[in-house]
C-alpha cells in the first residue's frame, strides 16, 4: 500500500479513472463548468507564463496529494485482524474492524503554574490549528471520524448527522452490539458504553438472485450483522463438494477499499472455497492472468465502492472474447458516482462482459452454487436409452 502512494503508475491510473468517471457520470452543466474553469486557468497560465505555480498550487494538490489522502483515509478508519484470529464472523468481530477517530487534544490542566499553563495553551492551540484542523478537513473528512457507526448501520439515512447518531447509539446502550470504541488524537482506543437499551425495530431484508438484480449495496457487507457470514455458512455447509472449489476475487482497478475484499474472502474460505484474492486496485489484466493460472476457477468476483467500475472494466470484453476469462464474472458494489444512480449502469456493465450483478453479498454463496450446478449439468455426458 505504501508503495502505491509513490507509484506514478498508480497515480496516473487513479487520475485517468477519476477523469473518465466524471465525464461519463456528470451532468452536462458540470462538464461545461469544468471545461470553462480548466480552459480559463490554462489560458491565464499560458499568457502569464506561470506554469510552475500552476503545477504546485493546482495540480499537485488535485492529483497526487488528494489521491494519497483518499487512500490513507480508507486505511486509517479501519483496523485489521491480528494474525491468528480464527473467529472471523459475528458482531464482536465486525465491530473490532474500525474505531471512531476524534481529532483534538485534552485542554491543559487548570492547576498548572501560570507559565506552564500558558505554554501548554500555546502548544494546544498550535496543534489544533496546524495538525488537527488540517487532518480533519484533508484526511478524515465527512463522517470518516465515526466510521464505526457506518459499519453497524450502513443503511441509516441520517448520514449527515452520523456523529450525533453515534452518540445517541452509545447513550441507548448500543443495543445488540459490543461497546463503541474511539480514539482521541494519539490515545489508545477506549470503549464507550451505556446500560440503557430501548427496543429497536428489526431491520428486515430480502434476498433474491437475478442476473439483473440491483447492486447498490454489495459493499454493505454485513460488517453490520451476522447475515453475510452466517447465512453464507448455512447455505454452503450442506452443499460443499468434496473437491476444491476455486474463485478469483479482487477489487476494481481504481478501488483501494480493502475491508470489504477481506471480509468476502474470509467468508468464502470459511464455506470451503479456495479463494485466489488479488486484493485491491486490480486491473482486468491481472484477473485474466489469474484465470490463466487457475483454469478451474468457477467465477471471477469483482467489487467496487467508488463508482468507477465502468472505466475499470473496459478491457473485460476483450479478455472474455480471447478466452482468457472463461468463467462467469460477478460484480457488486457502488456502480456509479453520485447520489443519483443511473438506471443504465447495469446494462452498460453487461455490455462490458459482466455476467451477474449482486445486490447483497449474502447472495454470493447461493449464486456460486447455481453456477456450479449449471456448469456440471453442461459438462455431464448425455445418456442414451439402452
Amino acid at each position: 500500500m505504501l508503495g502505491k502512494l509513490v507509484s506514478p503508475r498508480f497515480h496516473f491510473a487513479f487520475a485517468v479513472s477519476r477523469t473518465r468517471s466524471f465525464w461519463s457520470e456528470s451532468a452536462r452543466s458540470e462538464k461545461v463548468c469544468a471545461l470553462a474553469l480548466y480552459g480559463l486557468t490554462i489560458a491565464a497560465t499560458v499568457l502569464s507564463g506561470t506554469w510552475p505555480a500552476l503545477l504546485v498550487i493546482w495540480f499537485v494538490p488535485l492529483i497526487p496529494l488528494f489521491q494519497m489522502s483518499n487512500t490513507l483515509r480508507l486505511c486509517v478508519k479501519h483496523t485489521f485482524p491480528e494474525p491468528g484470529v480464527e473467529v472471523r464472523h459475528g458482531r464482536e468481530y465486525f465491530s473490532s474492524l474500525t474505531n471512531a477517530i476524534f481529532i483534538g487534544d485534552p485542554i491543559p490542566y487548570a492547576g498548572l503554574p501560570f507559565g506552564r499553563r500558558l505554554a501548554a495553551w500555546v502548544r494546544w492551540t498550535l496543534r489544533l490549528v496546524f495538525l488537527h484542523v488540517p487532518s480533519r478537513y484533508l484526511v478524515l473528512t465527512g463522517d470518516t471520524v465515526v466510521h464505526d457507526y457506518h459499519h453497524r448501520y450502513p443503511a441509516a439515512r441520517n448520514w449527515a448527522n452520523y456523529i450525533l447518531a453515534r452518540q445517541q447509539d452509545v447513550d441507548d446502550g448500543h443495543c445488540g452490539w459490543p461497546p463503541h470504541h474511539e480514539v482521541w488524537a494519539s490515545s489508545p482506543p477506549s470503549a464507550t458504553s451505556s446500560t440503557r437499551c430501548p427496543a429497536r425495530t428489526p431491520r428486515s431484508s430480502t434476498s433474491t438472485i437475478s442476473r439483473r438484480s440491483a447492486s447498490a449495496n454489495f459493499s454493505r457487507l454485513s460488517m453490520t450483522d451476522d447475515r453475510y457470514v452466517g447465512q453464507g455458512n448455512r447455505s454452503m455447509q450442506s452443499q460443499q463438494a468434496t473437491s476444491s472449489r476455486t474463485v478469483i476475487l479482487g477489487g476494481a482497478a481504481s478501488g483501494s477499499h480493502a475491508v470489504a475484499n477481506h471480509l468476502i474472502a474470509y467468508s468464502l474460505r470459511g464455506t470451503g472455497f479456495d479463494v485466489v484474492n488479488l486484493g485491491t486496485c486490480t486491473p482486468v489484466e491481472e484477473f485474466a492472468a489469474a484465470c490463466d493460472e487457475h483454469p478451474d476457477a468457477e467465477a471471477v468476483i469483482i467489487g467496487s465502492l467508488n463508482g468507477h467500475i465502468h472505466e475499470d472494466l473496459r478491457g473485460l470484453a476483450e479478455a472474455k472474447s480471447s478466452g482468457r476469462i472463461a468463467c462467469p464474472v460477478v460484480v457488486g458494489g457502488n456502480l456509479s458516482v453520485g447520489s443519483h444512480k443511473d438506471a443504465s449502469a447495469r446494462e452498460r456493465l453487461y455490455a462490458l462482459g459482466v455476467d451477474h450483478i449482486l445486490a447483497e453479498p449474502a447472495d454470493l454463496p447461493a449464486l456460486l452454487d447455481e453456477l456450479r450446478a449449471a456448469r456440471d449439468h453442461t459438462a455431464a455426458p448425455l445418456r442414451t436409452a439402452s
